[in-house]
């Protein structure tokens, strides 16, 4: 998500169009949590809250979340992408670029400035 060279530490954050989080992710950032934290029991499975900070906390600051998109799989659904960045800085230094893949992935993007 973060491209080389950005100063940006990125959240992202996708919810549905009342703005609540998605419950249909995999986080890679909890899966080797250190103790006294505790690692997702369900590291493979789609049912993490669809935020994520590091792909690897404190080593890849980037963000990364693998979503499995609600629906039947035959009507357009709505999802809104919101990414930050950790520390609250704004600007133009702070770039980031977001990926979509999968399976008949044929995404409609909108951005827009907050």
């Amino acid at each position: 998500m973060k491209p080389q060279g950005s100063a940006l530490d990125s959240v992202v954050t996708v919810t549905d169009a009342e703005g609540q989080p998605l419950e249909t992710c995999r986080d890679p950032e909890d899966d080797l949590v250190q103790t006294p934290g505790m690692a997702d029991p369900t590291p493979a499975a789609y049912d993490d809250v669809c935020v994520n900070d590091d792909i690897s906390p404190g080593v890849q600051t980037g963000s990364h979340l693998d979503i499995l998109v609600p629906g039947n799989g035959h009507s357009p659904v709505e999802l809104y992408v919101r990414v930050s960045d950790w520390n609250g800085r704004v600007g133009a230094g702070l770039k980031y670029q977001i990926e979509v893949r999968g399976s008949g992935v044929n995404p409609v993007l909108r951005t827009a400035k907050r």
